[in-house]
C-alpha cells in the first residue's frame, strides 16, 4: 500500500514538478475559453469591488470568524496577475502548487504573470458541492498528483464554494473558468483552477428524481412524485415558510409526498441523503404565479446539432432580479439571461440524466430559485 500523502510528502514531491509541467496546466489566468467580448468597458474600481463582492451569505467577515469571501480572494488573485505575479501566490491554499512555500517568486513572475491589460472581471458563486472529487478534475492538482486524502483533509470541517469567473481584457478577449475555494486558518483561499463542472454529477442519480410536480391552489396542496423507487437512504421534502415536512427512510416504499405551503409565497425543497451525504434534489417557488420558472421542458433530439440533448427554460414575463444563469450540471452547459432577454432559455444537458439550476442575482446577491433533476 502506498504511504499517506503528508504535507511533508506532498511539498517534497513538487521538487519533480518541472517549470514546464506547471506551464502546460495554466493558460493565462486558467481561462477556460478565450473569445472576443462585445464592448471594450473601462477596469472596475475600488468602490465596484466592495460592493459585488462582498455581499451577505457570501462570506464576509461572519460570525465564524473567516476574513473576506469567495469573490473578494479570486477577484485579488485574477487583479496580481496583471499588477503583481508575485503576490498571485499568497491567495492559494497551502497544498496547492502556486502557494509560496511550493513555487519561488522567480518562477511566480514567469508562470503567473497575464498578459494584456485588465478591463472587466465578473464573478459568481455558483451553488456546487466541492469534493476531492470535483477538485482532482482541476488539470494542475492531477499533475502534482495531490491524492483524496490530502483533499479531504483540506476540505473537511471548512466553508467551500465555486467562483465562475469571466475576466475581460481591454484588447476585448473573454477568459472564462470556475475556481473552487475554501477557508483555512480563517480566510479564503483558492483550492483549484480550471475545474470541471460536469464532475458534479452525483454518483447516486439513479431513482432520486421528482418526477411530477401536483398543485391544488384551492387547498393549498403540493403533491411530489418519485421516478420510481427511490434508492436514498432517507429523502426529505420541505416548505421555507409554512413548515411543513414529510420525511421518509424508507424511500422505496413511498411514491408521494404531499406538503401544505403557504399561499402568501413559499418555497419547496427536497433532499435525498445517499452514503451519509445529504444534497438538494428539487426545489421550486410557490403558488405558480409567483414563480420567476414557469416550465422546464426535455428534447432528447433537439433539431439542433450543437446539443444531443437539450432543456428548454420558460420563464415569467414579469419575473423580477437583475440576472438569471441556467445551468446543466453534468452536461456543464450555462446560459445567462439579462432583464432584456426573451423569456426561455435553451441549456445542453446530459443526453442519459442531467440537473438543471436557476439561480438568480438580485443587488450583487444570488440565489437558487429553481432545480430539478431529469432522466430521459
Amino acid at each position: 500500500m502506498a504511504p499517506r500523502t503528508t504535507r511533508r510528502r506532498y511539498l517534497g514531491g513538487l521538487a519533480t514538478l518541472s517549470l514546464a509541467s506547471l506551464a502546460g496546466c495554466i493558460d493565462s489566468l486558467d481561462g477556460q475559453n478565450s473569445t472576443p467580448a462585445a464592448n471594450d468597458t473601462q477596469p472596475t474600481t475600488d468602490s465596484e469591488t466592495t460592493e459585488s463582492d462582498a455581499t451577505p451569505g457570501d462570506g464576509s467577515e461572519t460570525g465564524d470568524s473567516v476574513a473576506g469571501s469567495p469573490k473578494q480572494v479570486v477577484r485579488a488573485y485574477v487583479e496580481a496577475g496583471y499588477e503583481n505575479p508575485t503576490a498571485v501566490r499568497q491567495h492559494f491554499h497551502p497544498i496547492h502548487p502556486f502557494h509560496p512555500d511550493n513555487l519561488s517568486a522567480e518562477k511566480a513572475k514567469k508562470l503567473l504573470s497575464s498578459e494584456g491589460a485588465l478591463a472587466e472581471i465578473d464573478l459568481e458563486t455558483r451553488d456546487v458541492d466541492v469534493t476531492p472529487e470535483l477538485v482532482q478534475s482541476a488539470p494542475l492538482l492531477r499533475t502534482a498528483d495531490v491524492d483524496q486524502e490530502t483533499l479531504s483533509d483540506a476540505l473537511a470541517g471548512e466553508q467551500t464554494a465555486v467562483v465562475e469567473t469571466v475576466v475581460t481584457t481591454t484588447d476585448g478577449k473573454r477568459q472564462v473558468s470556475r475556481i473552487a475555494t475554501v477557508t483555512t486558518d480563517g480566510e479564503w483561499a483558492i483550492l483549484a483552477l480550471r475545474i470541471d463542472p460536469k464532475t458534479t454529477q452525483s454518483a447516486q442519480f439513479e431513482g432520486r428524481v421528482v418526477s411530477k410536480v401536483s398543485v391544488d391552489t384551492e387547498k393549498d396542496r403540493v403533491r411530489l412524485y418519485f421516478d420510481g423507487a427511490p434508492t436514498a437512504e432517507e429523502l426529505t421534502a420541505k416548505t421555507t415558510n409554512a413548515r411543513s415536512s414529510r420525511s421518509s427512510t424508507t424511500p422505496g416504499s413511498i411514491s408521494y409526498f404531499d406538503l401544505y405551503p403557504d399561499p402568501a409565497g413559499d418555497e419547496l425543497v427536497v433532499t435525498a441523503t445517499v452514503d451519509g451525504d445529504t444534497r438538494t434534489i428539487h426545489r421550486e417557488q410557490y403558488p405558480p404565479s409567483e414563480r420567476a420558472v414557469e416550465d422546464v421542458t426535455y428534447d432528447d433530439d433537439p433539431e439542433s446539432d450543437v446539443f444531443d440533448a437539450a432543456a428548454t427554460v420558460s420563464f415569467a414575463d414579469d419575473r423580477d432580479g437583475e440576472r438569471y444563469v441556467v445551468e446543466s450540471t453534468i452536461h456543464g452547459g450555462s446560459v445567462t439571461l439579462d432583464p432584456d432577454n426573451p423569456a426561455t432559455a435553451v441549456v445542453g444537458v446530459d443526453p442519459a440524466a442531467d440537473e438543471v439550476v436557476v439561480t438568480r442575482t438580485t443587488d450583487g446577491a444570488s440565489d437558487v430559485v429553481h432545480r430539478e433533476r431529469h432522466r430521459f
